[in-house]
């Protein structure tokens, strides 16, 4: 079903550029303005001017962030800073960092995939895009016709068959290219040309679904951009591919952090909270570790979250499932306080299981339940207006204790087993419910269109 071809990148001339590190930078969806400035000033050459630009006050239709863009690629095609691969190729991409202590590697690799409506089933989304977001992409798209970043993509392959390809290829081999980001994290890539392996990984993708991890507004933004040029250069978009069993497949937790509301009574929300959760106190003195540790194995029974609204203690709320009765048939009513949290993972861990590896159902998503029950139904809270979102359990008790927000509500991460079974149903999770980690880096290698 998957239309995957290799394809002549464009990367930096290292002989032009001192360190590879100074001119990568994040995601555009990841960056703050504060970020924004420090990837300008940090090299002429970064890649945040073609994917995220100043905003000028007197940008006009002649002279903005995208026709900016579309110059500076022009300028650096030109200087020889970017240079084209000289034949087509797949990228071998390794992202090395370390987790709670772990040492981890991800292993994806990058390629053209052939844009599919959704309902095609070649590809698959699993959260809903905003129109602001995908507009901003595609007015950069239509000046620049190029790809700046990699979409985050998955796939099944229980066996590591592609990875073991790539490995045989890579192994013993230094880079072509590689960069640290400030956060510690070693980015690899390897340029794999050899055809027998091109042909071996295209045949095993091409019965696969791909599920976008990342990068949702920008393969629709794609998909509309071909729609309109309907030629075959933009047919393609550049992904990052990886195995659903890859061990450095991480999901992490996005907190909500609720602001700008008049301050909450903490007596009056807990007895509203009552009525809908089981409800247990826990010292935070104990370390919030160890909470989440609790939370986890609340939320294998059940919708568990963390509440906190001041002070020195964290609620756990507890629900049963909507196919458990209100007594716990098929789990327990009240989490209680679980037993040995030796091994347990806090506060992020693998992604789990993929579908159907498990033998049961995955559990229902929990956000949901959250922003019905509490955050909109008690709280009243405009999930627009009202939110804030963090994915370290320890900002979000700091955000709460400095002031700068009223309360916090701490989540178990969704699952992979979860993320994909609803997009196999053609379901949509809510804004802000996933968070794949690390994040792909922008920089190594680019895609110009046709």
């Amino acid at each position: 079903m998957a239309t995957v071809i290799p394809f002549q990148g464009l990367r930096y001339d290292l002989s032009r550029i001192e360190k590879l590190d100074d001119v990568i930078a994040p995601p555009y969806d990841v960056i703050t303005a504060a970020a924004q400035e420090e990837y300008h000033r940090r090299h002429p050459y970064n890649v945040i001017r073609l994917e995220l630009g100043r905003i000028g006050d007197d940008d006009t239709p002649q002279n903005n962030r995208y026709t900016r863009a579309s110059s500076y690629l022009q300028q650096w095609l030109e200087e020889g800073v970017l240079l084209p691969e000289e034949s087509p190729a797949l990228y071998s991409y390794r992202q090395e960092f370390t987790w709670q202590g772990r040492d981890f590697c991800r292993s994806s690799f990058l390629a053209r995939v052939r844009l599919a409506d959704y309902g095609e089933g070649e590809v698959l989304p699993h959260e809903d895009t905003l129109p602001q977001a995908r507009a901003d992409r595609l007015a950069l798209l239509r000046t620049c016709r190029a790809n700046f970043s990699p979409i985050f993509g998955l796939y099944l392959d229980p066996g590591h068959r592609v990875d073991e390809m790539f490995r045989q290829v890579v192994s013993g081999s230094l880079p072509q290219a590689e960069a640290v980001d400030e956060g510690g994290i070693r980015h690899r890539l390897w340029v794999i040309k050899e055809e027998q392996v091109i042909r071996e990984v295209r045949a095993f993708m091409a019965p696969q679904t791909i599920y976008i991890a990342d990068g949702h507004h920008r393969y629709e933004t794609a998909l509309q951009y071909h729609r309109e040029a309907g030629d075959p250069g933009s047919a393609h978009v550049m992904m990052a591919l990886t195995n659903m069993f890859d061990p450095g497949l991480l999901i992490l937790p996005t907190h909500r952090l609720v602001c700008r509301i008049p301050p909450p009574r903490p007596a009056e929300v807990l007895r509203r909270v009552e009525e809908s959760f089981s409800v247990t106190a826990y010292d935070l003195a104990r370390g919030i570790a160890e909470f989440l540790g609790l939370l986890k194995e609340a939320g294998e029974k059940g919708h568990a979250f963390g509440m906190y609204l001041g002070g020195e203690r964290v609620y756990l709320l507890w629900r049963a499932w909507e196919n458990q009765d209100e007594t716990g048939e098929g789990g327990a009513a009240e989490p209680g306080v679980p037993g040995s949290l030796q091994g347990k993972a806090a506060g992020g861990r693998p992604a789990g299981d993929p579908p159907g590896q498990t033998g049961t159902p995955p559990r229902p998503l929990d956000v949901p339940v959250l922003h019905k029950l509490v955050l909109e139904g008690i709280l009243g809270v405009d999930p627009q207006k009202n939110l804030e979102f963090t994915h370290q359990a320890e900002e979000a008790i700091a955000a709460v204790r400095s002031g700068r927000t009223e309360m916090a509500f701490l989540l178990n991460p969704p699952t992979l087993d979860q993320v994909v079974s609803l997009a196999r149903a053609g379901q949509k999770m809510p804004q802000k419910s996933t968070y794949f980690w690390p994040k792909l880096v922008t920089g190594l290698v680019l895609n110009r269109l046709g």
